[in-house]
């Protein structure tokens, strides 16, 4: 990974963004209106950082599902042209082990990446309600001045502690095991129609 992409001597931090018309709705709570918001805003208040530090966005694989205009990797080119920032689109072809192996910490709006994340010891920001959440495994800010002062201090953000990481491996059993199971009484008979997603973020 590192021989492909222009690298700075800072931290290494992986976005882990969304497809933007993907259940926008889906979770109970966000600090913002949708994803494209979220990653547009998260991008803005790096935009600094992102030329001391080795910053990645990763799109969600499915993203070309969805006829959409606005893309990540378009989002992220306005914003370095914007802002003179250095963001770096993440080939989707980077497998999530490598990222893992790499970062420092990760954010994401609610991406389930964050359970498996925190199992390797890395610290997670997010942004809205998840499924996880009771896990308490991850760093979730309950407005949006909480996020922006994460995001500002992202580099000095604290590793998850020995009993978060267990209770992240425990939570990840427990959604990989229990999370697709098959649901007749749902119109498409599973609690979410396409599990290959899962498997391919």
């Amino acid at each position: 990974c590192k021989e492909n992409y222009k690298m700075n001597s800072g931290k290494n931090i992986f976005i882990f963004s969304h497809a933007f018309v993907d259940s926008v709705k889906y979770v109970h709570w966000s600090l913002y209106s949708d994803y494209y918001t979220w990653l547009y805003e998260t991008l803005v208040i790096l935009a600094n950082k992102s030329k001391e530090h080795n910053i990645f966005i990763k799109a969600h694989p499915s993203e070309p599902m969805y006829k959409c205009d606005i893309t990540v990797k378009s989002t992220i080119n306005e914003i370095n042209q914007k802002y003179d920032a250095n963001f770096i689109y993440l080939d989707k072809k980077v497998h999530n082990i490598v990222t893992f192996d790499m970062a420092d910490s990760i954010i994401t709006s609610n991406g389930t990446v964050a359970i498996e994340a925190v199992c390797y010891g890395i610290p997670v920001l997010v942004a809205a309600s998840t499924l996880y959440e009771n896990a308490k495994t991850v760093i979730q800010s309950k407005n949006i001045v909480e996020y922006r002062k994460y995001l500002e201090n992202i580099e000095n953000i604290k590793k998850p502690t020995i009993v978060m990481i267990d209770r992240a491996k425990f939570c990840f059993m427990f959604y990989s095991k229990y999370i697709y199971v098959g649901a007749s009484y749902l119109r498409n008979g599973a609690v979410f129609g396409n599990a290959n997603r899962f498997d391919e973020y």
